[in-house]
């Protein structure tokens, strides 16, 4: 047993306070000893942050970088999955709901616009578009049939938005805006009106155009940063800002009636600004602060869900989409990023535990560890390590005791000062840093290894992260103790 003893002189007190806290070397659980096993895992934060929902409402499906994943509403079964390559739009579904349609690049470096079984993504339709479409800023239709793109000259300083049909490829219409380059751009659900912002004189200004009539009318001027732009219909634009200097309430949701020019603002509380979802109607929204999921009426202000997620990770969850009517909310699940929970708003229930949104890269892994005890800052192991179907290799290395004191608790633990810890060792507590190697002097490759008590679970782990220089990925090592019956 070695017991560390902390000296601490305070000036307003005289004589010294002795803090004490065992550190049994023999009986530790974060002494690595014995066998301990786990999963070598692909982090997949933030692996999907979307979802749409079918037209009837019984089938969603999510996409990442190129994989596209479909599943039932009612239960979250998945129904199919396939790569969607060359994509250049978002993915919607056909007014029938049969299928999928997106604009892709083709073989021949042109445009088509495609319908692809949403099951396997086999083609169903494709239709060639004709002549160019560029711009420094784009937005599409709800249907995918209509697309806006801003375009400035450097000659005589006039931007012009250009509106262009998707089924046939032709120039609808070509709008001068003189003096202004938007920075902004949303397209109305039936194309007809196209709203559009910009920074001047240091403050943000949104205008709305009428395709029909060429009439541009000025409907937002304030100081606001992180501005997004939403149409519901053809009548109604959403403004979702960040107010200047206010820091109880910073997120706004502003509703504008483009006919009376009437708003309705619903303020979102501190925190509560990231991830903010609206349902198809424009009636409801979500976002979650912390991880309480908050479901709120904008029509009358009113909260109409309020429930908390617990998840495996120190990130917050987060809402990924809705039904139409905002009664049904697909959010992140307990492994953020990897899986999702299917919110019933009306019962005030989850419906679904995790469903894995991509086939998770796991390996089973092994250790052994033989500790040596060498002061009370320090002591070195030797071990094994098997990962998956691989071979069985030997390790050796040495784990330090951190110097995390704390005067008010009445506790510490003597150990080697080092850099501040990583990020993600927030979830623990009574980090020890891990650093161990191939016997043969090969590096193991993980970086920022600890062993520690997680907060969550309060069960002892070793941890440990690595990029994979192939793929680009991050990979985390939860590795648990055996612990004998």
């Amino acid at each position: 047993m070695k017991r560390i003893m902390l000296c601490v002189a305070l000036v307003f007190l005289a004589g010294c306070w002795r803090f004490s806290t065992d550190v049994s070397f023999t009986t530790d659980s974060r002494v690595l000893r014995g066998t301990w096993t786990g999963t070598l895992e692909k982090q997949c934060e933030n692996v999907t942050s979307f979802a749409t929902f079918s037209p009837d409402g019984t089938r969603f499906f999510t996409t990442n970088a190129k994989d596209l994943e479909i599943f039932a509403t009612a239960d979250g079964t998945k129904q199919g999955s396939f790569t969607v390559q060359n994509r250049t739009s978002p993915i919607i579904w056909s007014a029938d709901n049969s299928g999928l349609v997106y604009i892709r690049t083709s073989t021949n470096l042109g445009l088509e616009r495609v319908t692809v079984n949403p099951i396997t993504g086999a083609d169903v339709t494709v239709s060639p578009l004709t002549g160019e479409f560029s711009g420094s800023l784009y937005a599409y239709s709800q249907d995918l049939t209509r697309v806006a793109l801003v375009n400035s000259s450097s000659i005589n300083g006039v931007t012009r938005i250009n509106q262009y049909d998707l089924l046939t490829g032709n120039l609808l219409k070509s709008v001068a805006l003189p003096n202004i380059t938007p920075t902004y751009l949303t397209l109305s659900q039936d194309g007809t009106k196209v709203a559009y912002g910009a920074s001047l004189a240091s403050k943000t200004q949104v205008f709305v155009l009428d395709f029909a009539t060429e009439i541009i009318i000025k409907v937002f001027e304030e100081s606001v940063s992180s501005l997004t732009l939403r149409f519901f219909g053809t009548n109604q634009l959403r403004l979702t800002y960040t107010q200047y200097g206010n820091a109880v309430t910073p997120t706004i949701i502003k509703r504008i009636n483009l006919t009376t020019l009437a708003t309705q603002d619903t303020s979102i509380p501190l925190y509560g600004g990231y991830q903010i979802r609206e349902s198809s109607d424009g009636t409801r929204i979500g976002y979650f602060i912390g991880k309480t999921l908050i479901v709120k009426n904008l029509e009358t202000g009113a909260i109409v869900s309020q429930i908390e997620l617990e998840t495996t990770s120190n990130y917050s969850p987060i809402v990924l989409s809705s039904n139409d009517s905002g009664t049904i909310w697909l959010v992140s699940g307990t492994r953020v990023g990897c899986t999702l929970r299917i919110f019933d708003a009306t019962q005030q229930v989850f419906t679904t535990n995790d469903i894995s949104l991509t086939d998770d890269d796991f390996q089973t892994a092994v250790f052994t560890f033989v500790p040596t005890f060498q002061s009370s800052k320090r002591y070195t192991l030797t071990g094994t390590v098997k990962m998956g179907s691989g071979p069985e290799r030997k390790i050796v290395g040495a784990v330090t005791v951190p110097e995390y004191c704390s005067l008010f608790a009445g506790d510490c633990e003597q150990l080697v000062k080092t850099a501040p810890p990583p990020y993600y060792t927030s979830i623990y507590d009574g980090v020890h840093n891990v650093q161990f190697e191939y016997e043969n002097g090969v590096t193991f490759g993980f970086y920022d290894l600890l062993v520690g008590k997680r907060k969550d679970t309060k069960k002892v782990q070793l941890f440990g992260e690595r990029r994979n220089n192939t793929d680009g990925k991050r990979y985390s090592l939860q590795i648990n103790p055996v612990v004998a019956p």
